[in-house]
């Protein structure tokens, strides 16, 4: 009886090395891109619970908005005097960590004590019809992602219904 040994070629070790490198970065890539929708979920969450504070907010100030400035760190001229929208939905600090995205890696919540910026153009002091939580009739977003923390999936909207999408209705 003749004993042959298996041997591997060098272009056959090489072949499966490349195969084992390509199994590993497809599995990177998936695990990321699953990391990535799980911070975009949880920052919807977040803006989800913004919504019910600001909807707290509406209840004891007769239904209107507040007046808040978009950037608290360095606000345009015509919002100087106005509190950021961290100062009002959260004062003294308390429940802060509702305003962090977990996307958010630029230091927008360390700068400006929130990751979502104000909608302060069209949503500063307008009375907000409590029947159906719109403005003027209309529904447009109140808060939304300071940055595209949420690349490739879209940012998050909160609209003044407390309802979040990732997609701007228009």
């Amino acid at each position: 009886m003749i004993r042959r040994r298996l041997k591997f070629t060098l272009a056959e070790l090489l072949t499966g090395l490349v195969i084992l490198a390509i199994l590993a970065s497809l599995s990177m890539a998936v695990t990321n891109l699953v990391r990535g929708r799980g911070r975009h979920t949880a920052c919807a969450g977040n803006l989800r619970q913004a919504g019910q504070l600001l909807h707290l907010y509406l209840e004891g100030n007769r239904f209107r908005t507040p007046y808040c400035t978009m950037d608290p760190a360095s606000p345009p001229d015509n919002e100087k005097n106005f509190p950021g929208i961290a100062e009002v939905l959260c004062p003294g600090g308390r429940g802060g960590a509702v305003l962090r995205c977990p996307g958010d890696q630029a230091g927008y919540f360390e700068r400006q004590r929130s990751s979502y910026e104000w909608n302060s153009i069209g949503a500063n002091g307008r009375q907000v019809e409590a029947k159906n939580f719109t403005i003027f009739g209309f529904q447009y977003p109140v808060m939304y992602d300071y940055d595209a923390f949420h690349t490739p999936l879209n940012n998050n909207y909160l609209y003044i219904d407390g309802h979040v999408t990732g997609k701007p209705v228009r």
